[in-house]
């Protein structure tokens, strides 16, 4: 097989790729934010042991790019699981993604690298063995 056959084979998968995360976001299985959760304060008045006994809800904000601008947007609480499922996925998604990058970078270094074997000529390979002897 060829080495441009083989880079542009990668080159496909990558496209693949991209077209299913793209339909992850459309079907709703993955929210490509960022997730702040912040927990109410306390009035002065509340003593430190009945704040801790007492859970406070909390609230959050999901934070994206918009073209080339940041967006902040409040989650109502009834809404607050589901972001933090979605947003979840979407972590997870990018950690597996960052793998996948490096292993098709490490792929097409080696595929250089036979490249340029393939292409050395025949007597130059043999004079380097010359000179070892």
């Amino acid at each position: 097989m060829n080495i441009e056959t083989l880079k542009s084979a990668i080159t496909k998968l990558n496209r693949h790729r991209y077209f299913l995360e793209k339909r992850c976001q459309r079907i709703g299985k993955m929210l490509p934010a960022s997730l702040i959760l912040r927990a109410f304060p306390h009035s002065s008045d509340t003593s430190y042991a009945i704040a801790q006994t007492k859970p406070h809800p909390r609230y959050g904000y999901i934070t994206y790019f918009d073209g080339t601008t940041t967006r902040h947007k409040y989650i109502p609480k009834r809404d607050l699981d589901n972001a933090v499922f979605l947003t979840g996925n979407y972590r997870n998604f990018c950690k597996w993604m960052k793998e996948i990058r490096s292993l098709s970078r490490q792929i097409l270094q080696l595929l250089d690298k036979i490249g340029e074997l393939q292409t050395l000529p025949i007597s130059s390979i043999e004079e380097k063995e010359d000179k070892r002897k």
